[in-house]
């Protein structure tokens, strides 16, 4: 399993994260971002973490598994940072 992929993502006070369909939203204090995540990953709530689930074990679960818990991890990061950006606008990659 990717030592990546299988961390949990904290989902931290303030932000709040919906799932439809395939379809990921993250709201917090800075803004939201959405992002399509790709069909054969999986994202599981458990007591506040959200963990991203792969269906096999090929290289190419593999890879999408570790890019797609990355992905999610640094849209509730950016939600949720308070003060260390001169503006709200959301990183060039994300608009």
């Amino acid at each position: 399993m990717s030592r990546i992929g299988r961390m949990p993502i904290t989902i931290p006070q303030g932000v709040e994260v919906t799932q439809d369909g395939m379809r990921l939203t993250v709201k917090g204090p800075l803004g939201t971002l959405e992002r399509s995540l790709h069909p054969e990953m999986r994202v599981e709530r458990e007591d506040g973490t959200l963990r991203i689930v792969r269906p096999s074990d090929e290289p190419r679960h593999r890879a999408l598994h570790g890019l797609t818990r990355t992905l999610v991890n640094n849209m509730s990061r950016w939600c949720r940072r308070q003060g260390s950006r001169s503006s709200s606008r959301p990183p060039p990659a994300w608009r």
